[in-house]
């Protein structure tokens, strides 16, 4: 049922993309596309934002929506691969004739730096630092200068974010107005929470490995995370 509700919702927001749904197929397409980007908290570096499109076969009307994830997640949390007739937001979403690009945000999966490692310089990758580059990628995306095997310059791009990846693109409308044509936020909240023992719950601690560096360490424990987020 709250698969349900998201995908309306989703599908509500998506109307000042302009787009005509089609009909519902199982012909879907499945991208690879990349980005480079700079980091304006780190200049004098290039790094490279992979991603994937996931749309109609048939075409989506010259609108896409960029997608981000939130912590601890990659691109494929938008286009999960279990099941994805169930969990897939990107499939779902294609099946109604609409296209979502879900990409790794800069220390994530696959998107790194070049000649560098996948790992930037942490204290750089703030939230005002992923917006910039959300702004960046938008802009390539209306003007058909990222890379792909068939590049197009998309008419309407909004953005979608989950949990932290909510807070990149709504910094990156609001530093930049007019920059999309939607904004989708989901999983995120402006008010502060009354009891965080569910997150405190969650952690696992990590003593030798957070020793290695003096960045902020901690993992979850997969028993309790699931048992908190998925249920």
């Amino acid at each position: 049922m709250r698969i349900r509700i998201a995908l309306v919702v989703v599908a509500v927001s998506l109307a000042p993309l302009a787009v005509q749904p089609s009909p519902a197929t199982t012909s879907i397409v499945r991208e690879a596309v990349s980005f480079t980007v700079t980091n304006p908290l780190n200049p004098g570096h290039a790094y490279t934002i992979r991603g994937e499109l996931v749309r109609p076969r048939a075409g989506c009307s010259g609108s896409v929506l960029l997608a981000m994830h939130g912590l601890s997640y990659a691109s494929w949390a938008w286009d999960f691969p279990l099941q994805r007739d169930r969990y897939s937001v990107a499939q779902a979403l294609a099946k109604r004739g609409y296209a979502l690009l879900a990409v790794d945000r800069l220390g994530y999966a696959t998107s790194e730096g070049k000649g560098r490692p996948d790992h930037p310089n942490g204290y750089t990758l703030t939230a005002e630092g992923y917006g910039e580059m959300a702004a960046q990628m938008v802009e390539q995306l209306r003007a058909g200068t990222y890379r792909a095997k068939k590049p197009v310059a998309f008419q309407h791009v909004g953005l979608i974010g989950h949990s932290a990846g909510t807070e990149d693109v709504e910094l990156a409308a609001a530093l930049h107005p007019g920059l999309v044509d939607v904004l989708i936020p989901t999983a995120y909240t402006h008010v502060p929470f009354v009891n965080n023992n569910w997150l405190i719950r969650e952690w696992s601690q990590d003593n030798i490995r957070a020793g290695q560096s003096d960045y902020e360490y901690f993992e979850t424990n997969p028993v309790i995370r699931a048992h908190d987020m998925y249920n």
